[in-house]
């Protein structure tokens, strides 16, 4: 089963935190209710958010360590996967 394509942003509608695609706004991936802190409901959103990044990141790190005992470019995807996961974090 594929996910949906497409960068993902959170955007807030009607007080309920959205997350939808940047290339169709009309569609939704996940709502965010309310229940929990908002600010947990932030943190939630952002990682939901960055999960198509996350993916791809983890994909392209699983595959340069799978094929290159390249040191250089190993730091580099390691420093690539730590901004998209602190992005994710909302750190």
């Amino acid at each position: 089963m594929a996910h949906t394509k497409g960068e993902w942003e959170v955007v807030t509608e009607k007080h309920v935190l959205t997350i939808v695609r940047n290339a169709d706004p009309h569609t939704y991936i996940a709502e965010i209710i309310q229940g929990i802190p908002e600010e947990e409901q932030q943190a939630n959103a952002q990682l939901l958010a960055a999960a198509p990044k996350l993916l791809k990141e983890c994909k392209r790190l699983r595959e340069i360590l799978a094929t290159t005992g390249a040191g250089d470019k190993i730091v580099r995807t390691l420093l690539q996967a730590d901004k998209v996961i602190t992005e994710a974090a909302n750190q």
